[in-house]
């Protein structure tokens, strides 16, 4: 099935940050739900196992549920999975009834790109890898200079 284009508060169009993006379609308002972010549900042992050493193995499209279920946009997915992530973002995610959703932190002018912090996790000790394959191309000012939600060890800082 297709994916939509556009919706009230949003469109899709190529973007700075990284390849597609969702973008103000209108002057949205502080707190309002923009996109539902769906998928397929899966229970967590239902997914099979992922390679965290490759940055294309649908890190970015799966969110784990409040219940421990896991909701995969990779497969039944729509425009929602095409929210790139930033340092500073201008939107974030919330779960409502084991279902995620996309709403803004403060109000977002036409045509600015929706963005939110993807904290990404990944297990294990952290691999110097993950600064090439994780690396965050947000250009905010107090940009982490990665996607994963940890800090980056002292003994890799002068890499970024």
């Amino acid at each position: 099935m297709p994916i939509a284009t556009r919706g009230e508060y949003w469109f899709v169009k190529q973007s700075k940050v990284h390849g597609r993006g969702l973008f103000a379609r209108t002057d949205i308002p502080k707190g309002a739900t923009i996109i539902e972010y769906t998928g397929k549900r899966m229970p967590p042992d239902a997914l099979p196992d992922i390679d965290e050493d490759d940055p294309d193995a649908h890190h970015t499209v799966i969110f784990t549920l409040e219940d421990g279920w896991l909701l995969d946009a990779a497969q039944g997915g729509n425009a929602a999975q095409f929210a790139n992530h930033s340092c500073h973002p201008n939107c974030e995610t919330f779960e409502e009834n084991g279902r995620i959703f996309i709403r803004a932190l403060r109000k977002i002018s036409k045509g600015t790109e929706l963005v939110y912090d993807y904290h990404l996790h990944l297990s294990g000790r952290f691999k110097k890898r993950w600064l090439v394959d994780y690396a965050c191309y947000c250009a905010a000012r107090n940009c982490r200079r990665i996607l994963l939600n940890r800090k980056i060890p002292s003994k890799y800082i002068h890499l970024i």
